[in-house]
């Protein structure tokens, strides 16, 4: 069995949500917290989160509130950007000889993912393994994993564009796995209320089409699904 890590970003400013939005509430439970439970359920005691801005804040809610454990990396150069805390991250892990065969990257505010699409990704797991969830036909982006023979190249990563070079369509090796969940993140509190806004409208839909023979109407739309959304950023 291949041994596979997971980075959770988390270093960012939050500078749109105006605050941490990584205690932001998401259905009762802080919104990192979150992340890493569903990063627990693939890779169990291999969680990492790469903290920077909040790293305090975070460290003293996951201390209070016994969060599940995750360690912590604490990037102090977290304002170089998204590319600067993925390297920071690889780099502990190599540093620390632990012998992983592959990296599985995502963000700490993508709320819609699932235990189920991070497995689709680590189920190829290889250390010559690129995978990455494709939003739409023509976006892709994280989560992705990384098999071991890039993490020489993910340690030199600087700027804010993360790993995007290395998983672009037409232009990478990358497999994309049809993921547009992923495609989903928060970054304003407006998205947030509209999110919760879109859990609500659901779950009032399958109430309805429970009691109903008629199941032809769609799913409602997600008003926090942004077509412009890019496949990285660091806020």
């Amino acid at each position: 069995m291949p041994r596979i890590a997971t980075l959770i970003m988390a270093a960012g400013g939050s500078t749109r949500f105006g605050g941490c939005k990584l205690l932001a509430s998401v259905n009762g439970m802080p919104l990192l917290r979150r992340s890493i439970n569903t990063a627990r359920q693939v890779t169990l005691g291999h969680v990492f989160t790469v903290t920077g801005a909040w790293h305090n804040e975070v460290e003293q809610a996951s201390t209070d509130e016994s969060w599940e454990p995750s360690s912590f990396i604490y990037h102090r150069d977290w304002a170089r950007g998204l590319g600067s805390s993925i390297a920071a991250g690889v780099r502990h892990l190599v540093a620390g000889r632990t012998g992983y065969d592959a990296i599985l990257v995502m963000l700490a505010d993508q709320v819609d993912l699932t235990p189920a699409n991070l497995a689709a990704l680590t189920a190829q797991a290889s250390p010559q393994a690129l995978l990455c969830a494709a939003y739409s036909e023509s976006r892709r982006g994280v989560p992705a994993l990384f098999g071991s023979v890039y993490f020489d190249t993910l340690m030199r990563l600087n700027g804010d564009s993360g790993a995007q070079q290395l998983l672009r369509a037409g232009s990478s090796a990358a497999i994309a796995l049809p993921m547009p969940s992923a495609a989903v993140d928060i970054d304003t509190p407006a998205a947030l209320a509209a999110w919760h806004q879109a859990a609500i409208s659901h779950e009032s839909f399958l109430s309805g089409s429970a009691n109903s023979s008629d199941s032809t109407n769609p799913l409602p739309a997600s008003p926090h699904h942004s077509p412009q959304k890019e496949s990285y950023h660091h806020d």
